[in-house]
């Protein structure tokens, strides 16, 4: 295994977007740091992030790069050390197929973190569709 494959292997994107300051809620929505956020917006799931605003998406080494502004290869390097990886040598076996098997729980949570956002997209767009939405207001009192 090469380095960007241990870290992809053994760090998750929520572990590493909490470890990094980012505040991930229990659906695994959160303030995108990429822009200017007031309402969460950006999904972070296991394997991916995604912002439904201003379409910030990747994996985990992704995430690092965007957040330190390091190259892909430095933010690989810098999840293995803060996640105390040796990147030279492979995780265990055994962490590999624990990572890889997702427990019921763990499906069961992300499934619903994923229904939660979009139940929040969902309310979000039919507010702005039915003008309805604070930001519409807020804008219109402004002209």
């Amino acid at each position: 295994m090469n380095l960007f494959e241990t870290v992809k292997t053994a760090v998750n994107a929520r572990e590493a977007a909490q470890l990094y300051g980012v505040a991930v809620n229990r659906c695994g929505m959160a303030l995108c740091p990429f822009h200017n956020d007031h309402h969460p917006s950006l999904l972070v799931a296991d394997d991916h992030y995604h912002c439904f605003a201003c379409g910030a998406h990747g994996d985990v080494i992704d995430l690092a790069a965007n957040l330190f502004g390091l190259s892909l290869y430095d933010a690989a390097r810098k999840l293995a050390a803060d996640f105390h990886l040796a990147p030279d040598k492979p995780p265990p076996e055994s962490i590999c197929q624990k990572l890889k098997q997702k427990t019921k729980a763990q499906q069961l949570q992300e499934d619903e973190r994923l229904c939660c956002a979009v139940l929040f997209w969902g309310s979000t767009a039919g507010h702005w569709k039915s003008g309805n939405c604070s930001m519409l207001h807020r804008h219109r009192r402004k002209r």
